[in-house]
């Protein structure tokens, strides 16, 4: 076996040490994802996080990302003015609020008659 062939494997052992240690590395210190189907998340511990858009209050508003004090005020206006959202997208015709910001939101509102 010549020296250039000798390097080579050299070469690729190290880099089979390098990926093994960085795959365990990984598998060690990465938290673990649990996947959880929307169905049973929407009625269990993540219900309590949803934001009923016809009954919160301004400083509940604001906890959607995106909302600030300004908007949640626009939003218990129209509401005030328009009566209760009867589906959320109907948020989209609050002034300030476009589709992507719907889009950012929506998996966080519910509309009830609450």
């Amino acid at each position: 076996m010549s020296r250039q062939e000798r390097l080579i494997i050299i070469f690729l052992l190290g880099c089979v040490v390098v990926g093994l240690s960085v795959s365990f590395y990984k598998k060690a210190h990465l938290p673990k994802i649990r996947i959880v189907p929307s169905s049973i998340a929407k009625e269990s511990a993540y219900h309590e996080h949803l934001v009923n858009i016809n009954t919160s209050n301004e400083e509940e508003l604001t906890r959607l990302s995106g909302i600030g004090p300004v908007l949640a005020k626009n939003i218990i206006a129209y509401r005030q003015e328009n009566g209760l959202f009867s589906f959320p997208e109907e948020i989209t015709k609050v002034p300030g609020i476009g589709k992507a910001k719907y889009e950012r939101i929506k998996d966080f509102i519910v509309v009830e008659d609450e």
